[in-house]
């Protein structure tokens, strides 16, 4: 007879989440709507260059909203898939980036989609 021993890895410890506060995400929401749409963004995160309101901002908003009723934004699950969404779509374009540099473009003279994808119908043609 022969026996097979079966080792299961040990525990885990998992690390604490990490609970992003409104503010921090309506400036993450600010930055990914602003910059995903554009060529030149290399960066998924945006946490360094988030863009905040200032406080005097947020109080001009609240009083706002409360004298015409009206000013609603999105909700932070309508936020937090905005930002994931906006992640993915610059996580593509720097995929497509590195292929159009693996074909030899310069990316400096490459700054636009149509540029991009003209030179790569040029290089593979």
């Amino acid at each position: 007879m022969s026996a097979i021993v079966l080792q299961l890895p040990g525990k885990v410890q998992r690390a604490a989440k990490l609970r992003m506060t409104r503010v921090d995400v309506e400036a993450q929401y600010r930055w990914v709507r602003k910059h995903s749409d554009e060529w030149g963004t290399c960066e998924t995160d945006g946490a360094e260059s988030a863009e905040y309101l200032s406080p005097r901002c947020r109080q001009l908003m609240k009083i706002l909203e409360k004298e015409f009723g009206v000013i609603k934004g999105p909700t932070m699950t309508e936020m937090r898939q905005r930002i994931a969404e906006g992640r993915k779509l610059i996580g593509k374009r720097n995929l497509i980036k590195a292929w159009i540099a693996s074909l030899g473009a310069d990316l400096d003279m490459i700054t636009t989609p149509e540029q991009a994808l003209s030179y790569a119908f040029d290089r593979l043609a």
